[in-house]
């Protein structure tokens, strides 16, 4: 992991402290932050065309973490062969290969595709910008490149400045998300079920977003994984509007699972175990795959079938 991902990691515990502090309505007003401007990326316009054809069973609405905006990252992704749905990218590598395996597993147990009437959707960067407020540095900067960095923005001003920046990201997230899936309605025309998925800062952007789906009737499932929120006493500083719900959180995962342990292995594990979701193979993987093919196929073809050995 690079220098910048592991500063970034370290501060989203600030920003998210600064973010949860405020109530619901607040958040989603998000007084003072720059309007949302209604236009899909061209991957997002690319990716809903199909929908106007033939609307989804579903969409999975995917908030991607701090700083997953590398280009090479956010690839257009279709998920199973017949289907005439292919992602927008934004859903990020850990989200991805979460679905990917998800896919494969459903089809080794039952020989059914899981995904094949689901289009999945990451909020894209005209909506929810998912970064820091991070100066420039290169992957591995040296001593001389970190003094410099220091010289130039002193420490408290660049932990306020990356704070700030990180904590205006999730409150322009928030009403970006709810606008997100509004838009897609409006364009499309279509009304189907969405499962939320939400990783790091990508769940508290999503939180807020179940109530309404849940009184619209139209929330199948919640998957975060990494989720800043998950030490608070509900998981969440927002409402729930679902009992299908799973919080992932790795094992000395430093912002689901604090303790001195998780900061020691952060720090010498280059921000540790919280950016390997799905990228690393964990304990815990299969019941997340499992947990996620019920909310697509609750009671069908994957709770009929014995698992593989």
């Amino acid at each position: 992991m690079t220098f910048t991902r592991v500063l970034t990691r370290a501060l989203l515990v600030g920003a998210t402290s600064l973010t949860v502090g405020l109530s619901g309505a607040a958040v989603a007003t998000a007084g003072g932050v720059d309007p949302i401007h209604h236009t899909f990326t061209p991957a997002t316009q690319k990716a809903i065309e199909s929908s106007k054809s033939r609307c989804p069973e579903r969409v999975i609405i995917v908030a991607r973490g701090t700083a997953q905006n590398d280009p090479a990252d956010l690839k257009p992704t279709k998920y199973s062969p017949n289907s005439p749905y292919t992602s927008n990218g934004y859903e990020a590598p850990n989200v991805r290969l979460l679905l990917q395996q998800a896919e494969a597993r459903h089809k080794a147990r039952t020989g059914q595709s899981l995904l094949e009437n689901t289009l999945v959707l990451g909020v894209d960067s005209h909506y929810y910008q998912a970064e820091p407020s991070l100066p420039t540095v290169s992957d591995e900067p040296d001593v001389e490149e970190i003094i410099t960095l220091l010289k130039d923005n002193p420490p408290h001003q660049l932990a306020g400045n990356a704070v700030g920046g990180m904590a205006l990201s999730i409150l322009r997230g928030i009403p970006g998300a709810y606008h997100f899936i509004q838009d897609y309605e409006k364009a499309t025309g279509c009304s189907p079920q969405y499962i939320l998925i939400g990783y790091s800062q990508g769940a508290i952007v999503l939180a807020p977003q179940e109530i309404w789906l849940a009184q619209r009737k139209q929330l199948d499932g919640v998957l975060y994984m990494g989720n800043p929120m998950q030490p608070l006493p509900q998981h969440s500083a927002f409402p729930t509007g679902t009992h299908k719900r799973l919080n992932y959180c790795v094992k000395d995962d430093v912002f689901c699972d604090p303790s001195p342990q998780a900061v020691a292995r952060a720090i010498s594990e280059d921000g540790g175990p919280h950016a390997g979701y799905f990228i690393d193979k964990n304990p815990g993987d299969a019941h997340v795959l499992d947990t996620l093919a019920t909310y697509i196929d609750d009671g069908g073809d994957y709770a009929r079938q014995t698992p593989p050995q």
